[in-house]
């Protein structure tokens, strides 16, 4: 009877694993992804950015991103603000899309002619990054993530 009662206090004060105690607001599973976006040569045209969960689609089919924009830039470094973001793995991408065509200028070769960026900023595109190198854990309530483009 001891026991019974013991746990039913428990039950309760919320402290058995699993026991939902109600107006106890779970821990939150979202937060803010502040990406500041550095390295312009100039501010014209747009800045495209996107945000992926897994490998597919990384680092140039923004629709598989879990969220992508587009700003005309202003002639200041953009921030670029994702709330409600769930915690998890992600990799950013950006291009500066400097005559607004909507599509990244590349050279006969396939090198880009425009700037391009990635989360941990890698320092030359010897190669096109994979979402393993640009991956990072998101799981603050506000996160801050700087990318320099490179042209």
């Amino acid at each position: 009877m001891r026991i019974t009662m013991r746990l039913i206090l428990l039950a309760a004060m919320g402290g058995v694993a699993g026991a939902p105690v109600e107006g106890i607001a779970a821990p939150a599973s979202t937060g803010t992804l502040s990406v500041t976006v550095t390295g312009f040569k100039n501010y014209q045209g747009t800045l495209n950015i996107a945000v992926f969960a897994t490998a597919k689609g990384f680092p140039d089919q923004s629709e598989a991103a879990v969220v992508r924009r587009s700003v005309r830039l202003a002639g200041a470094d953009p921030v670029f603000e994702f709330n409600d973001l769930s915690f998890g793995t992600y990799a950013v991408t950006v291009f500066h899309d400097e005559n607004s065509n909507q599509q990244l200028d590349k050279n006969w070769l396939g090198i880009p002619k425009e700037g391009v960026g990635f989360s941990h900023n890698p320092k030359s595109l010897s190669s096109v990054p994979q979402f393993e190198d640009a991956k990072f854990a998101f799981e603050s309530k506000k996160q801050a993530v700087a990318v320099k483009l490179i042209y």
